[in-house]
This record gives C-alpha cells, structure tokens and sequence, in this order.
C-alpha cells in the first residue's frame, strides 16, 4: 500500500485521522457497529460458562455434603429438587462451552478488524 495523501473537502461534521505510517482504515461508525453487533455474542460469550459452572459446584457440593431436612417440604423432594438442579446446571454448563468452543476466533482483534475491512471493501 503505497503513500497517499488524502485529499477531501473537511467541513465540520467530518473528521479524518491520517497515519500514513501505518495501514489505514477508512470507514464509517455505522459500519464499524454493525461489526461490534455481530462479533458482541462471540465476545461476551467467552465468560459466559462461569455462572453456570459455579452453580454446577455448589449443587454438586450441597447434594453430596448435605443432610437434608424436612422444611416445607418433605427431605426426599429436597434432595430430589437438587438433582433436578444440577442436571439443568449441568445441562446449562454444556450449552454455554459449546457456545464458547464455536465463538473461540471470532472475538479476538484481529477477526474485528478484518470483518471491519471487509465492511469498508463492501463485500
């Protein structure tokens, strides 16, 4: 990519940033948040897998260190609504690593920043 100079007509709704040092990207803000949209699932489901992890440990430890109790309810429909809990956590917990696993290279700089070229080419 060779050195240009970027010639436009600046009025004061326009700003533009020149590095010619570097690669430039020029583009506008609705383009670069549609990418930010399309890449917010990819990003936020990199943590998304400790909520239900830790629910996962704390019903796994209260059913096997738990002496269940009648309280409202009879101590076998306790125990029985643990096991309940953990299978769904554990069901949960499976969704979300399947999530993370498939969003993996998605959420990273570099991936952005290529979707965001790719935008500005038009393709």
């Amino acid at each position: 990519m060779g050195q240009q100079d970027i010639n436009i007509d600046l009025n004061d709704n326009l700003n533009v940033y020149q590095n010619t040092a570097q690669d430039c990207i020029v583009t506008t803000r609705d383009k670069i948040e549609l990418v930010l949209i399309k890449t917010e699932k990819a990003l936020s489901a990199k943590n998304s897998w400790m909520t239900p992890l830790g629910l996962v440990i704390t019903c796994v430890v209260a059913l096997a260190s738990a002496d269940f109790k009648d309280f409202i309810i009879s101590s076998s429909e306790w125990k029985a609504l643990f096991i309940i809990s953990t299978i769904v956590c554990c069901i949960w917990l499976f969704r979300t690593l399947v999530i993370a696993w498939k969003n993996r290279k998605k959420g990273n700089i570099d991936n952005i920043i290529n979707q965001i070229i790719s935008e500005s080419k038009g393709d």
